[in-house]
């Protein structure tokens, strides 16, 4: 494990996401949830590169986008990215009412949806309840079952857009739900957030594999080398006085 600023690893996401084949639009998007996870101490650099490695290849980025049907996301084919379903709830809704209810189905990948959550919570100025129901879809695809059923899980998070809650720890690291609900918390489930609120911390750790598969797709981002950067690049050598 090595340490690093939140702006370092908002960063490499930021290059990671590019390089994945997301528009760079969407790629600040990206940086802009990590670095809201990450400074909370939430593991958002390793649930990224899973998600980032379930693309085969970068038309499957644009293929996770939702369409919208009244209050809900649908998949386009079998699964929603997290960040284009995010960015779609806080662009189509201002805040969230009293009598409002939202909802996501089959998003991959669940904990890097919360930012976008917490920044409609934000606007409403209230405490938001998630239910994430595990229950895997009859379209689910083998490579979301195939031995993946205990990264399935159900449970809650709450969000007053500042400090977060999971009931389980273990929905950090949940692969796939099948249907998110959003609505506003009761008294009842605010007591649960006040009672484990998150510290936010100016750094972060992440493992040496996590940090070397960003920059594996970071680097997919820079230019290769051409004859003529090649000479640009030895320039010191063309213009040697000694």
């Amino acid at each position: 494990m090595s340490d690093y600023s939140l702006n370092e690893v908002a960063s490499r996401a930021k290059l990671a996401a590019k390089g994945a084949g997301y528009s760079w639009g969407m790629a600040e998007e990206v940086s802009r949830g990590v670095f809201w996870l990450i400074s909370r101490g939430l593991p958002a650099a390793n649930v990224l590169v899973q998600l980032l490695s379930s693309f085969n290849k970068n038309e499957n980025v644009n293929s996770a986008v939702p369409q919208s049907i009244g209050n809900e996301l649908l998949p386009t084919l079998q699964w929603l990215c997290p960040f284009a379903a995010g960015c779609a709830l806080t662009e189509s809704h201002d805040s969230l009412a009293a009598d409002m209810r939202l909802s996501v189905s089959s998003v991959k990948y669940p904990l890097l949806i919360v930012p976008f959550i917490a920044d409609l919570a934000a606007r409403s100025s209230a405490y938001v309840h998630l239910t994430l129901d595990a229950a895997e879809p009859a379209h689910n695809t083998n490579a979301l079952s195939s031995g993946r059923s205990s990264s399935c899980m159900s449970g809650s998070v709450i969000t007053n857009g500042c400090a977060v809650h999971f009931s389980d720890p273990m929905l950090l690291h949940s692969v796939f739900v099948s249907r998110i609900n959003c609505r506003l918390a009761t008294d009842s489930e605010i007591e649960a957030l006040n009672d484990h609120r998150t510290h936010q911390t100016p750094r972060v750790c992440v493992s040496h594999s996590d940090w070397l598969a960003l920059d594996e797709f970071a680097q997919r981002t820079y230019a290769p080398a051409t004859a003529a950067s090649r000479v640009l690049g030895a320039g010191a050598e063309l213009n040697d006085n000694d």
